[in-house]
């Protein structure tokens, strides 16, 4: 939602974004009594959505606030996430992704965000299990090229500790977010 008022990397808006935001504002205005709109996304950037238009603000008179997801659940979504695919996390690489859920959570930016959100929540469990895959892909592609015929359907479908370990390390550092693991 707030990627409609992105603005050009000179600062101007952008003009076909302000112009889906004024007719928002008129289905609002006009369709008031049968007409509802849902925005989601991060507070900050929903806030800042918000003051595009003076009158914007005032036609939303709801606001709720999820929590972030804890440790446990962002473990249980990157194991559903993983599982239409083929992919099992073993019990050690869960208890790696779950102790470096923690930490994240730990951790505060500057503005008081703490780095579970920093990494997006939930989307991070996602970015985690499909670095982990392509970790995975290359350690059995190399063991395969060293022992032919030794790569078996549990290690295709496996991550393990080291691949989760290096999966979030990496995706962290693509952000600027301090992990301990």
């Amino acid at each position: 939602m707030y990627s409609l008022v992105e603005r050009h990397h000179d600062g101007r808006p952008d003009m076909i974004g302000m112009e889906a935001v004024h007719q928002l504002m008129v289905a609002l205005e006009v369709h008031r009594f049968d007409f509802c709109f849902i925005g989601a996304g991060y507070e900050r950037e929903i806030d800042q959505f918000l003051t595009v238009n003076p009158g914007l603000a005032g036609r939303f008179n709801r606001k709720l606030r999820f929590e972030s997801f804890s440790p446990d659940e962002l473990v249980e979504i990157a194991i559903r996430y993983g599982a239409p695919r083929a992919t099992v996390i073993e019990p050690a690489a869960r208890d790696a992704l779950s102790a470096a859920c923690r930490n994240l959570r730990g951790h505060l930016a500057p503005d008081g965000t703490h780095g579970v959100d920093l990494m997006q929540n939930g989307r991070f469990a996602r970015n985690v299990v499909e670095r982990a895959e392509r970790l995975r892909d290359s350690r059995v592609a190399a063991q395969h090229r060293t022992n032919r015929g030794s790569v078996t359907v549990k290690d295709l479908e496996t991550l393990r500790a080291q691949d989760v370990v290096s999966a979030v390390v990496d995706a962290c550092a693509e952000k600027n977010v301090p992990v301990d693991l």
